[in-house]
Formats: structure tokens, C-alpha cells, sequence
């Protein structure tokens, strides 16, 4: 298998209630070398949020490996395909890969997006049949400026408003997260609506409410990027965080 394009899977974890699955759809900025001529000259945006989540990959190895859990990921990098769009989104090829050949799109497609999210699919209908609900953390990061605006947050958790266990569970890791951290600033549903175009959203559309709790963790990457004492901390608070927050949920 391609090492950049791999598959963890471990033994699940159980709950009280649920059982965990970790994803990282944005996890590095490689691309494969069939594809590398299409790059040239945008290595600057390969190292960039463009290409891929700065510290998502690292985060989601330690929670997944702290709770068990099966973990799915990819470090292709967004630009040339992005796991995290529908198959309709327009921007689930990137101004680099969408104007090449549809010949090569749908090689893409079938090598990269579509074994990734059967692969999430099949796992979580295996977890689903225990009657105990999948708890899926997708790990992202975002860039601390856009288009020359500063985002005020340092964690985002995203849901959907309609369903009640998702929101309940957000409003319970926030509340954790603030107690412990009070000089963390916690938002839900920023710097994105939970209800965007995203995988969670394509999995609710697949599981129940009573099946699926789908929950996206975003990091703010100026954490990350500090590369000092503070992403580690960040990283234990997310786990020490989580940890009580299932004891509670």
C-alpha cells in the first residue's frame, strides 16, 4: 500500500455508551509521483493550510493510540484531492487537479477518495452492530489568518444542531475544556458550521442519529506552528479532556 495513502486500524474501545473511531482526512501534503509534474512550482502551497492540516496527524495518532480506537487517515494532500469534500462539491479537486484529464480525476478518485471513505464506512456498520453508537473524531486544524482575518479560537467543535447526542456532547467537551483550561478560547461550530459539506455530513446521511455521533475537533494551528511547550499541552488537554468528558457523557 501506498505508505502515503495508509490505513491504521486497531482494536475498538469501548465506552460506557459508545464506541470511538478516529479520522485525519487531512493528515500531510504529499503527492504521489504520477502526479508530482502537476506541483511544480506550488511547493509553497503544499507546505501551507492549502496542502494539508499542520499537527492534525500527530494529535489524531494520540488520541486514537490513548483510546484504542480504529484510526483512518491519509497524508495525500488536499490539493490534489480533498477527502473531506463530496463527490459533488466543486472544489473536491483543487485549482491544480481539476482542469487535468478525466481520465486521470476518475483514477484519482477510485485510488484515493473512495477506498479512504468505504474504508471509514465499513468500520463504523462493524461498530454500528454492537447497538452501541459510533463516536467519530475527524482531527483537523485551521490556519490562524484568512484572507487577513485573525480566528478567535484556539479549539472548535463542530456538530450538527439536529441531533441532540451531537450537540449534548459538544456543549460537554466545551464545558470540560473551559473548566480545565480557562484561558482556552472553545467554540462550537467554528471556524466552520458542523452542517457544512464534509464527511460527517455524508455519514449522517448514511447512519441514524441513534448510530452516528459525528464530531469534528479543529485546532487552531498557531499552536502547532509555535512548536514550543504549548502543543504539547494542547494535546494532553485535548486527550485529559476527552477522557472526562466520555466518564461523563
Amino acid at each position: 500500500m501506498n505508505s502515503a495513502h495508509a490505513w491504521q486500524k486497531e482494536e475498538c474501545t469501548l465506552t460506557e455508551r459508545y464506541q470511538l473511531i478516529f479520522t485525519c482526512e487531512h493528515g500531510g501534503n504529499q503527492i504521489p509521483e504520477p502526479y508530482s509534474s502537476y506541483f511544480a512550482g506550488h511547493e509553497e502551497e503544499l507546505q501551507s493550510h492549502l496542502g494539508y492540516d499542520a499537527g492534525a496527524l500527530e494529535l489524531a495518532k494520540k488520541l486514537a493510540k490513548e483510546f484504542h480506537a480504529p484510526f483512518i487517515h491519509s497524508t495525500i494532500s488536499r490539493l490534489l484531492i480533498d477527502l473531506n469534500r463530496s463527490i459533488t462539491h466543486p472544489d473536491i479537486f483543487s485549482f491544480i487537479t481539476r482542469d487535468i484529464s478525466s481520465a486521470e480525476r476518475f483514477k484519482i478518485l477510485h485510488t484515493y477518495y473512495y477506498p479512504q471513505r468505504q474504508q471509514v464506512e465499513s468500520t463504523i456498520h462493524k461498530l454500528v452492530e454492537s447497538q452501541k453508537p459510533a463516536l467519530h473524531i475527524g482531527v483537523h486544524s485551521f490556519t490562524p489568518i484568512l484572507n487577513k482575518s485573525t480566528r478567535k479560537a484556539d479549539i472548535g467543535i463542530l456538530y450538527s444542531p439536529r441531533r441532540p447526542l451531537e450537540k449534548q456532547f459538544c456543549h460537554m467537551w466545551k464545558s470540560v475544556l473551559e473548566t480545565m483550561y480557562p484561558s482556552w478560547t472553545i467554540r462550537r461550530n467554528y471556524p466552520y458550521l458542523g452542517v457544512a459539506d464534509g464527511f460527517s455530513s455524508h455519514l449522517r446521511e448514511i447512519f441514524s442519529a441513534k448510530q452516528y455521533v459525528g464530531i469534528e475537533l479543529e485546532i487552531n494551528q498557531k499552536h502547532v506552528l509555535d512548536q514550543s511547550s504549548q502543543w504539547k499541552q494542547v494535546q494532553k488537554g485535548i486527550v485529559e479532556s476527552l477522557k472526562k468528558t466520555l466518564s461523563e457523557f
